[in-house]
C-alpha cells in the first residue's frame, strides 16, 4: 500500500506548525508541572507552621491530660477550609498502655483521626497532605500532633493552569498556521514551478519548456541548472538526428559482416574436436560453444560450468568454484588464479584436460576462454603402459631373486587384503598402507604406490579412508597378481631336487641324529641372508632414482646363511633404507661442498654377537646372545635439535637419549615438513619398532653430525654353530 501523497506546500505547512505546537506544548506542561510543584511545597510550608503553633498551644493540655483543653486547641483548625481531621496521641513511656493513644481530636464530616498514633511520617499520600508534629513541654516530649488536609484545592489549581494553557497553545497554533500560510509561497512557488516543468516534460517530452528565475538562492540556482539541462537535452537530441541515418547504415554493413564471420565460426565450432566456451567473470558460459564442449557440458544459457563440473563430481565442481572466487576477488595476478584452476577432470569415466586463458578488455579482465581436451584414450593408454611396466619389472625381479619376489608378493597379499577390509582409518592401517607403499615402489610398482599414496593423504588431511581408492589399490593388485601367478610360482618352487627328496633326506638325517645339519639344509629353501640384503640395497638404489641422485655403493656382509625365526622383519627394513636416503645422505653438491665423494655409501650386515654391545642408547632389552642386523650410511646425521622440537609440540619428553631415541619411532613425527612419496609421514619407523619388539630384540642408533648413522637391531636366536651341534 503506497502511502498518501502531500504537496511540498502542506509538507512545509505542517512542519512549521508541527513544531511551533511540540515547542508551546512542552513549554506550558513545564509551566503547568512546575506550578504545580511550588504550591504544593508553599503549602506543605504553611502547614507545618501552623502544625507547630498547635502543638505548643497543646502543651499543657496534653502533660495534664486535659482531653477539653486540646479539643479546644484543635478547633482553630476550622479555619483552614482544606482541613480534614487533626488528632493529639499521648507519649508516656512510662504508661505502655497510654502510649500512641488519641487524647482528643477534631475532624470535619465523615473526617475523624485514628485511635491510634498513625506510623508514617507525613507527606503527600492518597489525595491528602498528611502533617505530624512533637508537643513538648520543659520536662520533654509528650505527645504529637497529627493533622490531614485535602490537596483538591492543589488539584483545582493545576486543572485550572492546565485550560489556560490549552487556551495558549490552540491560539498559537491557530496563529503559526496563519502565518505560515501567508509566508509558504516564498518557497513553495519555485519548486512547484520546477515540478510543473518536470511533468511537461515527462509527459509531452517538450524539452523547450524554461522556468522562470525568481531568486538568487539555491531555488533560483536549481531552476538555471534545470534551463541548461533541457537546452543540453536539445542540442544531443539535434546532432542524433543528424547521426542518426548514417549509424543506421553503418549498422546494416556491420551487421552483414557479423552475420559472415558468425556462419564462418559456426562452421569452426561445429568441426573442431576441442571443446571451446567462453565464460564471464561470474563464471556463465557463452552461448556461443563449439559442439564438443556441448556435448561434454550440455548446459542451457545462463548455466555455470562449475554446476555442470559438480552435478558430475561434487568434490571438482566445489574446486572449481573456490578458484573461480578467487579469480573475481582480483586479489592475485591473473595469470596465477588461471593457473590455480583445475587442469584436469575425471568426470564418469571420462578424462578432460582443460586450458584457461584470460580475454582482456580495456586493460581488464572480462571474459576467460576455456579450452577443454578428451585425454580419456591417452590417459587409458598411459595406464596400460604404466601396467606393462610395473609387470616387466616384477618379471625382471622374479629372474633375478623369484624368492625374495614371491615373499614381497605373499607379504603384499596380505597387506592388501587387511587395507581391503578395513571400514576405517587407524594406526594399523596407516602403518600397513604406508608400508604397502614403499614396497611396491621400490619394486616398480608406481600405479600401486601412488594409489597408496593417495589413501594416506586423505586420512592426514582427515577425510577419512577412500573407498574409490580402496577399491581401485585391490583391482590394480589382483589384475597384476592374475599375470605373475603363474610366473611368480614357477620360478620360486624351483630347487635343485624335489620336495619328496628334500624331505626324505631331512628325515633321514633326522634318524641319524644329525639333527642341526638337518636344519641346516632345511634353511636352503629360503633365500639367503646375503641376497635379503641385496634387495634392500636395490631399494636403496632405487629410493636414490626417485630423489634424482647418483645410487649408493653398497656394501653387504652376511655371516649367516639364513635366519628363518625372523622372517617378518625384512618387510619393515625398506623404512630404514629410504629414511637412510631420504633422510640421512646428502644431495651430490652438498656431499662435494662437505669434502665427500658426490655418491654416498650404504652398508648392510648380518653378524653373530655372543655378548651384544651398544654404542648409543637402546630402546628394548638386549638378548644375552642375538643376530645383529646394521643398517649404516655415511650421511649427514640425525638432526637432533629438529627431532626434539617436534617432539615437544607433540608434548613429548626429550631430556635422555632414550628419550631422543624413541621420538624416532613416533608414529606422525617427521624430520620433514613436506610430505613426499619416499618420506615425510613419520609412519615408516613406528613400524619397525613393532616388528622389533613382537620379535622380543632390541634396537639401537649411534649417529654423529656430518659423519652419518648406524642402526643395529637385536634379534634373539640360535646361531648356525648352535644349530649344527644340536
Amino acid at each position: 500500500m503506497n502511502p498518501p501523497a502531500f504537496g511540498i506546500r502542506a509538507k512545509l505547512v505542517g512542519l512549521l506548525v508541527g513544531v511551533s505546537a511540540v515547542v508551546i506544548l512542552i513549554v506550558c506542561a513545564a509551566f503547568v508541572g512546575y506550578d504545580r510543584h511550588s504550591y504544593s511545597q508553599a503549602k506543605s510550608q504553611t502547614m507545618t507552621v501552623l502544625g507547630d503553633a498547635i502543638a505548643g498551644s497543646a502543651g499543657g493540655p496534653v502533660a495534664f491530660r486535659d482531653e477539653g483543653s486540646a479539643a479546644y486547641v484543635l478547633e482553630t483548625l476550622s479555619a483552614e477550609p482544606t482541613a480534614q481531621f487533626a488528632g493529639i496521641y499521648i507519649k508516656s513511656p512510662d504508661e505502655p498502655n497510654t502510649d500512641g493513644t488519641l487524647l482528643a481530636s477534631w475532624g470535619t464530616e465523615g473526617q475523624a483521626a485514628p485511635e491510634q498514633l498513625p506510623a508514617t511520617d507525613g507527606g503527600y499520600a492518597n489525595g491528602r497532605l498528611l502533617i505530624r508534629r512533637p508537643i513538648s513541654t520543659p520536662q520533654g516530649e509528650v505527645g504529637t500532633l497529627v493533622m490531614a488536609l485535602s490537596t483538591a484545592d492543589i488539584d483545582a489549581r493545576t486543572k485550572q493552569q492546565t485550560l489556560m494553557a490549552l487556551a495558549i497553545l490552540l491560539a498559537s497554533v491557530l496563529s503559526v498556521t496563519g502565518l505560515a500560510s501567508v509566508v509558504h509561497s516564498v518557497i513553495t512557488g519555485p519548486v512547484e514551478a520546477l515540478v510543473s516543468g518536470t511533468r511537461k516534460v515527462q509527459e509531452e517530452s517538450d524539452y523547450g519548456v524554461r522556468v522562470e528565475k525568481t531568486s538568487n538562492d539555491e531555488l533560483g540556482e536549481l531552476a538555471q541548472a534545470f534551463n541548461q539541462m533541457l537546452e543540453g537535452i536539445q542540442d544531443r537530441d539535434r546532432e542524433l538526428l543528424g547521426n542518426q541515418q548514417q549509424l543506421e547504415e553503418r549498422v546494416a554493413v556491420r551487421t552483414a559482416d557479423l552475420a559472415k564471420r558468425n556462419e564462418a565460426m559456426r562452421v569452426v565450432l561445429d568441426n573442431v574436436d576441442q571443446g571451446l566456451v567462453v565464460l564471464d567473470l561470474d563464471g556463465v558460459m557463452a552461448e556461443e560453444r563449439s559442439a564438443a564442449f556441448a556435448r561434454w557440458f550440455p548446459g542451457g544459457l545462463g548455466a555455470k560450468l562449475a554446476e555442470q563440473i559438480a552435478a558430475r563430481s561434487p568434490k571438482d565442481g566445489e574446486w572449481f568454484e573456490l578458484c573461480w572466487e578467487s579469480l573475481q576477488d582480483g586479489f592475485l595476478p591473473t595469470e596465477l588464479a588461471l593457473a590455480q584452476l583445475p587442469s584436469e577432470l575425471c568426470l564418469n569415466g571420462a578424462h578432460y584436460r582443460l586450458q584457461f586463458k584470460g580475454l582482456e578488455h580495456d586493460g581488464e579482465l572480462a571474459e576467460v576462454l576455456v579450452i577443454v581436451s578428451d585425454v580419456t584414450s591417452q590417459v587409458a593408454q598411459a595406464r596400460e603402459q604404466e601396467r606393462q611396466q610395473a609387470f616387466v619389472s616384477l618379471v625382471s625381479s622374479v629372474l633375478r631373486n623369484p624368492k625374495s619376489t614371491k615373499d614381497f608378493l605373499d607379504d603384499s597379499d596380505t597387506l592388501v587384503g587387511m587395507i581391503a577390509g578395513a571400514d576405517g582409518p587407524s594406526s594399523l592401517l596407516q602403518r600397513q598402507i604406508h608400508t604397502l607403499k614403499g614396497n611396491t615402489a621400490c619394486y616398480g610398482l608406481e600405479h600401486i604406490a601412488r594409489t597408496c599414496h593417495t589413501l594416506e593423504s586423505r586420512m592426514a588431511d582427515g577425510e577419512g579412508l577412500d573407498s574409490a581408492s580402496q577399491a581401485k589399490l585391490v583391482h590394480d593388485w589382483q589384475d597384476l597378481r592374475a599375470e605373475l601367478d603363474g610366473i611368480v610360482n614357477g620360478q620360486a618352487d624351483l630347487v635343485q631336487v624335489s620336495a619328496e627328496e628334500l624331505s626324505a633326506t631331512l628325515r633321514s638325517m633326522e634318524e641319524a641324529g644329525q639333527v642341526g645339519f638337518a636344519r641346516i639344509v632345511a634353511s636352503w629353501q629360503n633365500p639367503p641372508i646375503a641376497q635379503r640384503l641385496e634387495v634392500l640395497g636395490r631399494q636403496a638404489e632405487a629410493v636414490a632414482r626417485r630423489l634424482g641422485r647418483p645410487e649408493p655403493s653398497l656394501e653387504v656382509r652376511a655371516e649367516a646363511r639364513e635366519i628363518p625365526e625372523h622372517a617378518a622383519i625384512w618387510p619393515t627394513l625398506v623404512h630404514v633404507i629410504r629414511n637412510a636416503m631420504d633422510h640421512g645422505v646428502e644431495a651430490p653438491e652438498e656431499r662435494l661442498a662437505a669434502g665427500k665423494p658426490a655418491q654416498g655409501r650404504i652398508s648392510l650386515s648380518v653378524s653373530w654377537e655372543e655378548q651384544p654391545s651398544a654404542a648409543g642408547p637402546v630402546l628394548g632389552e638386549l638378548p644375552a646372545s642375538a643376530w645383529c642386523l646394521r643398517i649404516q650410511d655415511d650421511g649427514r646425521g640425525v638432526n637432533w635439535e629438529r627431532i626434539c622440537a617436534k617432539g615437544e609440540a607433540l608434548g613429548l619428553p626429550s631430556e635422555t637419549e632414550s628419550d631422543r631415541l624413541a621420538l624416532l619411532f613416533t608414529q606422525g613425527l617427521s624430520s620433514r615438513d613436506e610430505v613426499g612419496m619416499s618420506s615425510g609421514r613419520g609412519v615408516g619407523m613406528s613400524a619397525v619398532l613393532i616388528a622389533v619388539q613382537e620379535l622380543g630384540g632390541a634396537v639401537s642408533l649411534e649417529s654423529h653430525e656430518g659423519q652419518g648413522s648406524c642402526w643395529s637391531f637385536w634379534l634373539p636366536g640360535v646361531s648356525d654353530q648352535m644349530r649344527l651341534a644340536s
